[in-house]
């Protein structure tokens, strides 16, 4: 069951989340050695930042992350 962010995010407890996402089966999501797919995830999430109003602390983008 999901909960609504309303309930489940507390702002007044702390203003900063750290937030995993990882492939399933230990897949490799960005292939092997250099890719451009690397760029485009710092690229969309810099994106996403500003769409949602939204501050990024800090992130790295890992090949099976």
């Amino acid at each position: 069951m999901t909960i609504a962010r309303a309930y489940f995010v507390d702002t007044e407890v702390t203003r900063w989340y750290h937030c995993v996402t990882r492939c399933v089966r230990r897949a490799v999501l960005l292939g092997e050695g250099d890719s451009d797919r690397k760029h485009w995830i710092e690229n969309r999430l810099e994106e996403l930042a500003q769409i949602f109003a939204v501050s990024v602390g800090e992130f790295t983008v890992l090949d099976n992350h």
